[in-house]
């Protein structure tokens, strides 16, 4: 299952300015799968690296500049190959999951901290 697809011998060509095949093809699977734990996972250990007070909003803009929080985390996520090929595909990726488990309301209103709330509700 996700498991074979994560160690999958497939080759693809690295795109700096969206995200490669490959990766993108594992978001997809995630999603398809409604693998929510996947998901909740890697945001929470993202989210829970950031200060609780700051919004979501502004998470999502550093998620998009790629600051230092989003490098780290790619880095610490090496084990998972597809989405931590390059820091291109883990930012992409924290947008998609983001997008999956949160509304655009809650994106609004939703600081930092009550989005690690929130996905800790998430079953």
């Amino acid at each position: 299952m996700l498991f074979d697809f994560l160690f999958s011998d497939s080759n693809s060509t690295q795109n700096n300015s969206f995200m490669t095949e490959r990766a993108s093809l594992f978001v997809e699977k995630v999603n398809y799968e409604s693998d929510i734990n996947f998901m909740k996972n890697i945001l929470h250990y993202y989210l829970s690296t950031r200060e609780s007070c700051d919004s979501m909003e502004n998470c999502i803009k550093q998620i998009i500049q790629k600051d230092a929080l989003v490098i780290a985390a790619c880095e610490y996520f090496e084990i998972i190959p597809p989405i931590s090929q390059n820091i291109d595909d883990f930012s992409s990726t924290l947008q998609v999951f983001i997008d999956k488990l949160f509304s655009i309301e809650q994106i609004s209103a939703f600081t930092i901290k009550d989005a690690i709330n929130h996905l800790l509700t998430l079953g």
